[in-house]
């Protein structure tokens, strides 16, 4: 299931990534939150595997590197999961503030997911702002599972 999920987290972030190249959209709250939620993303990942983060949470970066960090973390993920046989571990791990934690492995990368999808719902929100339409993010519309009848309501984006 986490496969299919992080998949869809991959597909939905490089889908919204080539919108906002596509769409000039240079907004310093949109650069802030998709550097972050690809931060958080490789920062939770070093705290499940014992090491450190190789970006703070806040970082920006330039929007020339989102979708290589992008595909990075889905690359890692994916063999995370791959050599990872019980996600009801607990791992212990320090927050960004030195503070001490524990949470089983399945708690953590289901926060990932939805820590994304948070800042991925704000990002679209200053879409519109723009008078700008975003294409759909939710997972629904991106599963292969989505038997919409009429063809043309929103392109169909198969992952596995």
């Amino acid at each position: 299931m986490f496969k299919r999920l992080y998949q869809y987290h991959h597909d939905t972030n490089q889908a919204l990534i080539h919108y906002l190249d596509k769409n000039s959209l240079d907004h310093s709250q949109i650069n802030s939150w998709m550097s972050h939620l690809l931060n958080a993303h490789y920062t939770w990942l070093a705290r499940l595997k014992g090491e450190p983060s190789p970006y703070p949470v806040w970082q920006e970066h330039d929007c020339s590197e989102w979708l290589n960090m992008n595909q990075q973390a889905w690359e890692v993920t994916k063999q995370f999961l791959d050599d990872t046989e019980d996600l009801t571990q607990i791992v212990t791990y320090k927050n960004s503030k030195g503070e001490w934690f524990q949470n089983q492995i399945d708690d953590v990368l289901w926060h990932i997911l939805n820590h994304a999808t948070h800042h991925r719902g704000q990002i679209s929100t200053i879409i519109r702002q723009q008078e700008l339409v975003p294409n759909p993010i939710d997972y629904i519309f991106m599963s292969e599972k989505n038997y919409n009848l009429n063809p043309l309501a929103y392109p169909k984006r198969p992952f596995r």
